[in-house]
């Protein structure tokens, strides 16, 4: 049991925990300026849902859907999200899947977020972000072309949010190139050593379209 970011987290037998809370902290916080207040946000790959519930007390958003392929996660979640006011308790659920299973989620999102493991996203969730910036792109090319008609601009910006805290640098590299080929721009990234001594990087990036 311990307590990040005004959570109480419960990390059950067997679930995943990160090893260095603080820095685990310090990157949750750092999340909070690129999350809207109000907003609707998806976790993928959340273990207990601490990132996604420490978001939801921060940032008051309307919704929240925590995503998790381990079964044994629920619990600790259930227990973590009892601690916050029931008012915010009503606007969180949690799904268990893996990311392909649960990847169309991400299209009624304001805000998603994935903490994957070392291999990084998998295709299907990919594909699904991939999809979004192309049709991002095709937006933009109606607005453009509405505007040389001189037919006014009805269209709103889909205004998406892609936060990927990664554990893999070489994965983060790969699915970082698709993204952007697709469409999406990097809009911040740091990068903090979890383990002191040890030459393993953890990456934080907010993608945006």
């Amino acid at each position: 049991q311990d307590k990040l970011c005004e959570v109480q987290a419960y990390f059950p037998p067997y679930s995943f925990r990160q090893a260095n809370l603080d820095a685990f902290e310090a990157f949750i916080e750092s999340m909070y300026k690129h999350v809207p207040r109000g907003s609707t946000v998806v976790e993928f790959c959340a273990g207990i849902g601490i990132i996604g519930l420490a978001l939801l007390r921060a940032r008051e958003l309307s919704g929240i859907v925590i995503t998790e392929s381990n079964p044994l996660a629920e619990q600790g979640f259930d227990q973590a999200l009892a601690s916050l006011p029931e008012k915010l308790q009503a606007r969180a659920a949690f799904e268990r899947g893996t990311m392909d299973s649960l990847r169309n989620l991400a299209y009624d999102a304001d805000v998603i977020v994935a903490d994957p493991p070392r291999s990084g996203l998998d295709a299907g969730l990919l594909g699904v972000l991939s999809n979004m910036a192309r049709s991002r792109v095709r937006e933009q090319e109606a607005v453009a072309y509405r505007k040389r008609q001189e037919t006014p601009d009805k269209s709103s910006p889909l205004g998406k949010r892609f936060i990927y805290m990664s554990c893999g640098l070489q994965s983060f590299k790969r699915d970082a190139r698709q993204l952007t080929a697709a469409g999406w721009s990097v809009s911040a990234v740091e990068a903090g050593i979890f383990f002191p001594g040890a030459n393993h990087v953890e990456t934080l990036a907010v993608f945006v379209l």
